[in-house]
């Protein structure tokens, strides 16, 4: 996906709304000092690397620089991680009791995807995941996605955000339930950036106790000329590939895999949702036409 002109405006607003919430007392001026100074850096961006998780590094980049720590978000971080700890067990039991617990498993992997501090909307997870309905689904590629799923001997999560992975860690377990000899490998990030998930929290969360963890890169989004040999190798070689997140969709459009790509991710912002023509909110289990 090309990076759009709104997605500037959207990142000014995150680094504003980063700021208030991680600098207490910061001023007006403060913050128009720190605009400023990612205008600068965007301009000294090669037009060619203005791709929206290059673009945010750049902006998160200088938040980490401002407050003079690599992990900024860690305190939500580590909140999301307890809600989504605390949120599993019923996960579970619903996937258990549900009709078509695969697709269950499904939409609370894309549920997931809302515990993103760098999104624009409210995070209501536990109110989510009571409505939670097939309806919700308003690209719905799951027929298809059971399909290749069932042929396919290797597979890679490309991970998101903390919290949200104890979500992926059910369809992980439910796929293996289903499908014990299938080799599946999820991907986190290097180092932290926003609120994505690190090995730390995969740890945290278990998913190396079921599957093989790998990292990836440092950025809110798949480069996949910047990723570990290891991920790139995984990539190239994958049956199956399940993309989580708006930042891994973006980064999604000249990459030629050996394997299938399917898209879970929550629509949140009007970019996505102009391109996939889905009201904000809407959540999607969408196939890659290639």
């Amino acid at each position: 996906m090309k990076f759009q002109p709104e997605c500037v405006s959207c990142l000014f607003e995150q680094l504003k709304r980063s700021l208030i919430s991680c600098k207490s007392g910061i001023t007006t001026e403060e913050i128009l000092h720190h605009q400023r100074e990612v205008m600068k850096r965007l301009i000294d961006l090669p037009f060619t690397q203005f791709r929206h998780p290059i673009v945010a590094k750049v902006v998160y980049g200088l938040i980490n620089e401002i407050l003079n720590d690599p992990d900024p978000f860690k305190k939500a971080k580590i909140e999301f991680q307890n809600t989504g700890k605390k949120l599993y067990p019923k996960l579970k039991e619903m996937v258990k009791d549900s009709n078509n617990p695969l697709l269950k498993a499904c939409i609370f992997s894309i549920m997931g995807n809302a515990i993103d501090l760098g999104a624009p909307t409210t995070i209501d997870i536990e109110n989510d995941i009571q409505q939670n309905t097939e309806e919700d689904l308003l690209i719905n590629d799951f027929i298809d996605f059971k399909k290749d799923l069932n042929k396919a001997e290797s597979i890679l999560i490309v991970g998101d955000n903390t919290g949200e992975i104890f979500f992926d860690k059910v369809l992980v377990e439910e796929i293996l339930k289903i499908y014990p000899n299938k080799k599946i490998f999820f991907s986190v990030r290097t180092a932290p950036i926003i609120n994505d998930a690190t090995m730390e929290d995969a740890i945290f969360t278990g998913l190396d106790k079921i599957c093989s963890v790998i990292e990836s890169a440092p950025y809110p989004g798949m480069i996949l000329e910047k990723s570990t040999p290891e991920f790139i190798d995984r990539f190239n070689t994958s049956d199956l590939i399940i993309m989580k997140g708006q930042g891994n969709f973006e980064t999604s459009d000249n990459l030629k895999p050996k394997g299938l790509i399917y898209f879970f991710l929550k629509a949140k912002c009007p970019t996505i949702q102009k391109i996939l023509n889905i009201p904000i909110g809407g959540l999607v289990l969408k196939k890659r036409k290639i």
